[in-house]
Parts: C-alpha cells; sequence; structure tokens
C-alpha cells in the first residue's frame, strides 16, 4: 500500500478479517500510487518519482532502483517491462524497467491538465486528468504519443 509519508506498507490479508502490516519500506518523497508485479512494487513517489522496491521478503522490502522525474508522481501502472507514470503538471510518461537500477525513458505526453492516475490496456493508457476528465493515449511499442481521444 502507497502511505504517504511513511512509504510502502506490505499488509498480509491473510486473514481478510484482520489485514496486518508485516514491512516497509519508507520512500524519500511522499508514496501516493504503487503496482506490484513479480516481486517488485512500482511506487509513484510524489516530487521524488518512481521507486521501484523488491519485496521478495515482505518484512524487509528493498530499493532496486529509481527514476528523478520533474513533476509529481501520482500514479503508476506497469505494462510488460514499462512503468507507466502520471507524473502531474508532466502529464505522462513512460520507463523502461527490465533492469531496475539501469532505468530508461522511454517517452512522455504532455496532457491538458494535472496527470493523477493511470491504467494501461492494449495500446491505449487512460489518464485521470484533474480538470482534463480522461484523456486516452496511444502506446506504440511501449511507446507513448499525443491523446488518441479526451472526455470531460
Amino acid at each position: 500500500m502507497a502511505d504517504g509519508a511513511s512509504g510502502l506498507q506490505v499488509i498480509s490479508v491473510a486473514d481478510p478479517a484482520a489485514p496486518r502490516v508485516v514491512g516497509g519500506a519508507d520512500t524519500p518523497g511522499h508514496a501516493s500510487g504503487v503496482y506490484v508485479s513479480d516481486l517488485r512494487a512500482y511506487v509513484a513517489d510524489g516530487d521524488r518519482g518512481l521507486q521501484i522496491i523488491d519485496v521478495m521478503h515482505p518484512s524487509s522490502p528493498t530499493g532496486v532502483g529509481e527514476v528523478d522525474m520533474p513533476g509529481s508522481s501520482g500514479g503508476v501502472y506497469l505494462s510488460g517491462s514499462t512503468a507507466f507514470v502520471a507524473n502531474g503538471d508532466d502529464g505522462l510518461r513512460a520507463i523502461e524497467v527490465k533492469e531496475p537500477a539501469a532505468t530508461r525513458w522511454v517517452g512522455a505526453v504532455a496532457t491538458p491538465g494535472r496527470a493523477y492516475d493511470v491504467y494501461v490496456s492494449g495500446n491505449l493508457a487512460y489518464v485521470a486528468v484533474g480538470d482534463g476528465g480522461l484523456v486516452i493515449v496511444r502506446i506504440t511499442r511501449h511507446r507513448i504519443y499525443l491523446p488518441a481521444l479526451s472526455s470531460r
């Protein structure tokens, strides 16, 4: 769970009636979104960009990579080996995260307002954009291009 100033919290839901925190990792920013895949947590960490955390050992998660970004990261979605980050006033960013210690930018697109969250399906990214409503962005080979559609 992204837990603001407390960073990433790992919560066991083995007993749904009594979920409990089993570990955590403080992040340098304000954790506001998380996506977990293959024992890695990708944390949208406010003005500190994207934090990549190994959660193989839930009681002691370990940072394995980070990507500094100019905006304020709010939401993240992983598609394949590309992390798509809703990056506030700087729109949508795409980062290759196959090797967490050697990430690389693969695309960015401005949005008509502050990007808060993102969901990816197939070759489209759905971006929640403050006053701009929903912006749909076309993705080709995990590169992102100008909005395909927008809706208020």
